[in-house]
């Protein structure tokens, strides 16, 4: 089986707790950040983050492991400066339903101006954890490994349906929108007719679990704004690897120029092929909302 995608998540949380622990150990007595009684535990669900805008996925834990909610949390991020860990600005996040689940994660976007390690202080400011605290670091790269935005977006040679019966070839999606196989990437982008909204998800083979749901607000999203827009999904693994066990073993060749750590990834994309938004993992339909309506109004 290929775990590649399913232990992301739980990899990422590993390398999280031990930079964090390190970074506690050598900077916890700066005056910035000393006297702070750590009653939670936060998970990074991102895995991709680099100087620029960047959309963090949080997850908060309670020291049972069980995930906790609360309508809005405040996150207060530092950065070492002569051993000291110096406050650099303050953001809100907001939490966000699991889709099939009564837990969540918490989302905020964060502008980052330097590479490195960032640590950043999480408060509830709601709920019945309202006002404990967790720690993590968060590591910067200068360059983001996916395309970030502002890039155009490498040339993308995507299958295109015909019919409704070549789908199968096509999508793992067990109730297929033909609308979002019957047009090329590359074709649309040539004729600079309207903006892309591009989703990469294996419906029928998700470790997250959240690719279903996420095709389901595409398709919500392609009937109110196929008039302005392109919708396209691209499947995350070949089609045609399909095992004896039959789960999907190779990774797509178009999608290896994206070079994507996960899935589902969400690009939004202008008439003249520029990366406007970007967003990992589940994303609900009133965040992207948003994003399109910005993109339509050239707010980007």
């Amino acid at each position: 089986m290929n775990k590649r995608i399913l232990f992301l998540f739980f990899g990422i949380s590993i390398i999280t707790l031990i930079l964090s622990i390190s970074y506690f150990l050598l900077y916890d007595n700066s005056e910035s950040t000393k006297k702070v009684e750590l009653n939670l535990i936060a998970t990074l669900g991102s895995s991709d983050i680099a100087v620029g805008s960047n959309r963090l996925i949080i997850g908060i834990q309670n020291p049972q492991r069980n995930t906790i909610t609360a309508n809005k949390i405040s996150i207060d991020f530092f950065q070492e400066e002569n051993n000291t860990s110096v406050f650099k600005f303050s953001n809100e996040g907001y939490f966000i339903n699991w889709p099939n689940s009564k837990s969540g994660i918490f989302t905020t976007t964060v502008d980052f101006d330097t590479p490195g390690d960032w640590l950043a202080e999480i408060t509830p400011k709601d709920g019945e954890y309202k006002n404990q605290k967790a720690r993590i670091v968060i590591g910067v790269k200068s360059i983001s490994s996916t395309p970030k935005v502002g890039d155009k977006i490498p040339k993308t040679n995507n299958l295109v349906a015909i019919n409704t019966e070549e789908l199968k070839n096509i999508t793992s999606d067990i109730n297929p929108l033909f609308e979002l196989y019957n047009k090329g990437v590359d074709e649309i982008l040539l004729s600079k007719e309207k903006p892309l909204l591009l989703l990469f998800a294996t419906p029928g083979q998700c470790k997250s679990f959240t690719c279903g749901p996420q095709i389901n607000i595409i398709k919500t999203l392609h009937e109110n704004y196929r008039k302005d827009m392109y919708f396209v999904h691209i499947e995350v693994y070949d089609m045609q690897s399909r095992n004896s066990e039959g789960e999907f073993t190779e990774i797509s060749s178009v999608i290896k120029p994206w070079n994507l750590p996960s899935e589902p990834w969400v690009f939004l994309i202008n008439k003249e092929g520029i990366i406007t938004d970007k967003f990992e993992s589940f994303v609900p339909q009133i965040e992207l909302e948003l994003s399109i309506k910005q993109l339509f109004n050239g707010n980007t």
